[in-house]
């Protein structure tokens, strides 16, 4: 269910615009006697030689659901929520698991930041402003410089309830010499325990090993991982640590007693002795909140230097467009053809071939902004498409439109995960690869019904169908800054999946443009209102969207 904040700019712009629109709407009748209209939805009308159209509205999309592979609904931004978020989540983490299965001898222990979840709602909301201009009867050209504004409205929990499986937080030592000092006093400790070790049993770390020797080696190998992996863990590097009383610092405390009692015997210590390792080091005193969790995501110390999952709201400019429309079938009367729209007899025929240059010119997403939608494809395209009218006599008529985008390749800037379910990415992991955008084709199939002079209604069926993103570029290696060791990066990662929508809508139309070209009177203008919403598909959002739009024709030059 969309929960609409009533506050937000969003409205305010709509409201705005849809003040202006009626208010035109409501005296245009007194500039404008009757007249027949074309209706909502793209149609196949060219200008005439000499005529402007500018045109003004607004889209207003929202959704909070996303369509999966196989068509079923869900949140978007699934990959933030998580009952146990761990390694896969946020590859940061690695070096902590690995630090942990060292010191406790484990390769199956599992770090967990704990149960998380994010509730989000998106409002991507375009104002187009397009000039077209009638070259010729049948030649029209057009420019389209939409204004974007994306919000989003989010809301992130992290350990909220109980139970939950977080095993780690935040490490007192990162950074201080005091507490992640006594990390590295085990490990000190732990080195001594084993020369001790070496000293009582030399014939055992010989070059060539003695016979029976195999407890003692081990026992060394294990003081000496419990030691190393103490001082990664929660040392003054070590970013996490367990929390205090978690499955991980009950074991870990087990470790110690276990080795500790194994080296007491090895070295022959008495009973009333001390322990070799008698230093402990510091757990983290509470689980992850919220707060703990946009300290990761906003402090430069923690490597991730992102936003945080939380409302969102930037306005820039979209994609711009350059079009050209060809009418190359009109079967109304051609003398009468303005009057002929109004009013046709019989079954007619028009159809128009178009081909619009799209610039890239929209601002992209933010690779720091883990939720941002961006303000459009910021990529160069060629679209070529068809719409063809079908008018039976002088209240139906229908139009069908074919869209094909075709997408070019450019270099852009990501974080690359290590993995699709990786939710929070590192800045170290920022490169530059290459993407290809998907083809995307659209069907639009619009019926019209026209009451009167005045309204029209319309239905609308749309079909959308695009290729998957893809990524490429040479496996890219750096060094994590989190391991200090060497990591591969593969762009391939970011590829999405196909995408399918079917969306069905309804409108309604007002127009004076047929009356001004009957009566040579009134100011030709049309206003068109649209609600789109989504129906079915794959990897899509579930979305609901409302158009707005106010078209105005003057003459430039020409014959009026």
């Amino acid at each position: 269910m969309l929960i609409h904040d009533a506050s937000a700019p969003r409205f305010r712009l709509r409201l705005v615009l849809a003040g202006v629109l009626l208010i035109l709407a409501a005296v245009t009748p007194v500039l404008a006697g009757a007249q027949r209209l074309f209706g909502a939805g793209e149609d196949a009308q060219v200008l005439k030689r000499g005529e402007l159209r500018w045109a003004l509205g607004g889209r207003w999309n929202a959704w909070d659901e996303q369509l999966d592979g196989s068509g079923q609904r869900g949140p978007i931004n699934a990959r933030f929520t998580s009952a146990d978020a761990g390694t896969e989540y946020f590859g940061g983490l690695v070096p902590t698991q690995g630090g942990i299965r060292s010191a406790l001898g484990d390769s199956s222990a599992r770090v967990s930041l704990g149960a998380t979840r994010l509730r989000s709602e998106y409002h991507h909301e375009v104002v187009p402003f397009t000039f077209e201009l009638g070259l010729s009867r049948r030649l029209t050209i057009g420019v389209s410089l939409p204004l974007v504004l994306s919000y989003v409205s989010a809301a992130f929990d992290i350990n909220r309830l109980n139970p939950s499986p977080a095993n780690i937080g935040l490490n007192p030592g990162f950074g201080s010499t005091l507490i992640g000092g006594l990390a590295a006093s085990v490990q000190t400790q732990a080195n001594a325990a084993v020369t001790a070790l070496q000293a009582a049993y030399p014939s055992c770390f010989a070059p060539v090993p003695a016979g029976g020797c195999t407890s003692t080696v081990a026992l060394a190998g294990n003081t000496t991982a419990l030691g190393s992996g103490v001082a990664r863990v929660y040392g003054t590097t070590g970013r996490f640590a367990p929390v205090a009383g978690s499955n991980l610092d009950a074991a870990l405390t087990a470790r110690f007693n276990a080795i500790n009692a194994q080296l007491r015997t090895a070295l022959g210590i008495p009973v009333g002795g001390s322990d070799p390792i008698t230093a402990r080091p510091t757990a983290a005193a509470v689980r992850m909140a919220v707060a703990d969790f946009n300290t990761v995501l906003l402090t430069s110390p923690y490597g991730v230097q992102s936003d945080t999952l939380t409302v969102l709201e930037r306005t820039a400019l979209g994609d711009v467009d350059l079009s050209a429309r060809y009418q190359w079938l009109n079967t109304i009367d051609g003398a009468k053809r303005d009057s002929g729209r109004a009013n046709p007899s019989g079954l007619q025929l028009r159809s128009v071939f178009g081909i619009t240059a799209r610039l890239g010119t929209a601002a992209r997403a933010y690779t720091g902004k883990p939720l941002d939608l961006g303000a459009g494809d910021g990529a160069t395209g060629v679209e070529l498409r068809s719409t063809t009218d079908l008018i039976a006599g002088d209240h139906f008529w229908a139009s069908i439109t074919g869209r094909y985008t075709k997408m070019m390749s450019g270099d852009v800037d990501q974080r690359i995960p290590l993995s699709a379910a990786e939710a929070i990415v590192p800045i170290s992991r920022r490169a530059t690869v290459q993407r290809q955008l998907g083809d995307y084709a659209e069907l639009e199939v619009t019926p019209r019904w026209m009451f009167n002079d005045y309204f029209a209604v319309s239905a609308d069926y749309f079909l959308y169908l695009r290729k998957g993103t893809r990524y490429s570029g040479a496996p890219i290696t750096i060094t994590d800054p989190y391991s200090g060791g060497p990591l591969t990066l593969d762009p391939s990662v970011l590829n999405t999946p196909h995408q399918l929508a079917q969306r069905v809508g309804f409108g309604l139309a007002y127009s004076t443009v047929a009356a001004a070209a009957r009566r040579k009177t009134g100011i030709p203008l049309d206003i068109r209102w649209q609600r789109v919403m989504t129906v079915g598909g794959e990897n899509t959002p579930f979305s609901f969207q409302d158009r707005l739009e106010l078209r105005v024709i003057t003459t430039l030059f020409g014959k009026k």
